[in-house]
């Protein structure tokens, strides 16, 4: 009697009382386990893959609109001038950043909202708190996470309970 190989083994007693290992092919939903769990396994990784290199975080080296590890950043929103800056300085992610924004022409408010984010892409909630610290100056602590894919640039929203809203695209450091 012939003896075939394959995924799925059988050890078979021959009639002459010899072992012979022989195998049966299965179609696809019949198929042991460890070829399931290979199946599985590609499938996973495959999806994985394609979900990170489909540009998911922002683009390295896009266009910015604010060079924050040089010099604060400013926007004039047509009722106020909103000057934003983030310190210390590189600006790196992983690690708490003291954030300061400063409305010309201003806000009376106790506080306001900075909401961090990658264009393209959420990132989670991540929004800093920025109380009054001074005449129209608000300072609040945060940090910005690191995107998987190693992308770098972010986005800084900053609120006003005015409805004033002003826009700032950086790159971080990682």
């Amino acid at each position: 009697m012939a003896c075939y190989f394959g995924f799925s083994t059988l050890w078979v007693l021959e009639p002459e009382g010899s072992y012979c290992e022989r195998t049966k092919r299965y179609p696809l939903f019949q198929t042991g386990i460890r070829e399931k769990v290979i199946s599985v396994r590609i499938v996973f990784y495959g999806t994985l893959l394609i979900v990170l290199f489909s540009g998911g975080c922002s683009r390295h080296g896009a266009a910015t609109d604010c060079d924050i590890n040089k010099a604060p950043c400013t926007k004039d929103t047509g009722t106020a001038e909103i000057i934003f800056d983030i310190t210390p300085k590189p600006v790196k992610a992983m690690q708490e950043l003291t954030f300061t924004v400063k409305i010309k022409g201003g806000s009376g408010a106790d506080n306001l909202i900075i909401t961090l984010g990658m264009p393209g892409m959420y990132m989670g909630g991540n929004k800093v708190i920025a109380r009054k610290s001074a005449q129209d100056t608000y300072t609040g602590k945060g940090i910005i996470p690191r995107c998987l894919s190693g992308k770098s640039l972010w986005l800084a929203t900053v609120e006003t309970p005015e409805d004033e809203k002003a826009g700032f695209l950086f790159n971080v450091i990682y």
